[in-house]
């Protein structure tokens, strides 16, 4: 069976998961996986090779390069709909929604393609929320053949805000996300040292991380914080130049990651808003411990003790009190970065690919069409 998988963003974590997925899904006998992918995608040298048929895509970058290039979006849906109907591919599958999902996806369904979404969130986080793109992601949603949810809180918000039958929901896990040179065996270090690794947006807890991290430090436990990534901090000046705190403000490269994680002892994910978190993944990758907030899908993700801690609340104390223990009890910090690097087993991309796969398989052999909404 022909399938392809779709990435048609440019930055952040799909394209790190379309190429862990590509080649995993292309290991299951089942299945002669093509790739497309939007040529400004900062993964694309790495993924571009990954799959002997490829449908590559010029995007956008900025509001005008959106306004110009949407106006070619009918014929580029009519080449993608002859490029499904000429390759004789039975599904699609979106490893993240995209502004031009649509108009893909009626081109896709009429040449006689099934759609997968993987919907990552059932509904924008704050600060990110635009009317339009939620709108377009809902009638996606609607017309899907099948619906990728990697926690249950978003399976079960697809079903009360997108009024998704449950049947057409594809509950799987977010697997582990790999980096190169990110393991270190040194760990825990002196001090010891913490991360927040990711966008810098409203909803992902930084001020409350400063204050946590302010109150450890008055207890005089001996750690650090590093701060690495893109955006703005709503914090007094106070609590970003306090003692232990780096900021490493940018962008980071994919390239950059593993030696990002690698300078960790454990990752603080002090999310006050959240579906579930490619952070966490990508902690386990490295073999790191996590410290989360019981928000969402994050207490899903991480197993209390075993591969790190769920705070009691979302608030510093609470915070503050499962960083000491993470650095004054060093059985628990064994036991629990033991258990992030064993996660590369139990929710690692072969068992994740072999679930999606009966997925597909089951979606493709059934009689009758596609959804239209």
């Amino acid at each position: 069976m022909r399938v392809l998988v779709a990435y048609w963003g440019r930055y952040g974590g799909g394209g790190k998961l379309t190429a862990q997925l590509v080649p995993a899904l292309a290991a299951d006998s089942r299945f002669e996986v093509a790739l497309s992918l939007s040529r400004q995608a900062e993964h694309f040298a790495e993924s571009r090779d990954l799959a002997p048929i490829r449908w590559p895509i010029d995007t956008f970058e900025g509001a005008a390069a959106l306004a110009i290039r949407s106006l070619a979006l009918p014929l580029t849906a009519w080449r993608f709909g002859r490029f499904i109907r000429r390759n004789r591919i039975k599904a699609v599958i979106v490893v993240m929604p995209h502004v031009w999902d649509r108009a893909f996806q009626i081109a896709a369904q009429r040449a006689g393609a099934r759609w997968i979404v993987w919907a990552h969130d059932a509904d924008q986080h704050p600060g990110e929320r635009v009317p339009l793109l939620d709108w377009l992601q809902g009638r996606e949603i609607a017309a899907a053949d099948a619906v990728v949810a990697a926690s249950r809180f978003v399976a079960e918000r697809l079903q009360t805000r997108r009024n998704l039958p449950a049947a057409r929901i594809v509950q799987l896990f977010l697997p582990v996300l790999t980096y190169p040179d990110a393991e270190d065996a040194s760990r825990p270090r002196k001090p010891f040292r913490f991360l927040f690794f990711g966008r810098l947006l409203p909803y992902k807890g930084v001020p409350l991380l400063l204050e946590a991290f302010r109150q450890l430090r008055a207890q005089n436990v001996d750690a650090t914080l590093t701060i690495a990534g893109d955006g703005a901090i709503d914090a007094p000046d106070s609590a970003l130049t306090q003692p232990g705190v780096t900021l490493q403000r940018g962008w980071i490269q994919p390239e950059q990651i593993g030696s990002v994680l690698a300078a960790a002892d454990a990752v603080v994910v002090p999310y006050v808003e959240a579906s579930q978190s490619g952070v966490i993944a990508a902690a386990y990758g490295a073999g790191l411990p996590v410290i989360a907030t019981p928000v969402g899908g994050l207490a899903e993700q991480v197993e209390p003790e075993r591969t790190g801690l769920v705070t009691t609340a979302i608030d510093a104390k609470s915070l503050a009190d499962a960083m000491r223990r993470l650095v004054e009890e060093p059985g628990l910090y064994a036991r629990c970065a033991a258990g992030a690097a064993q996660q590369q087993e139990s929710h690692g991309w072969p068992r994740f690919a072999s679930l999606l796969g009966d997925a597909i398989e089951n979606l493709v052999s059934r009689p009758g069409h596609s959804p239209t909404s």
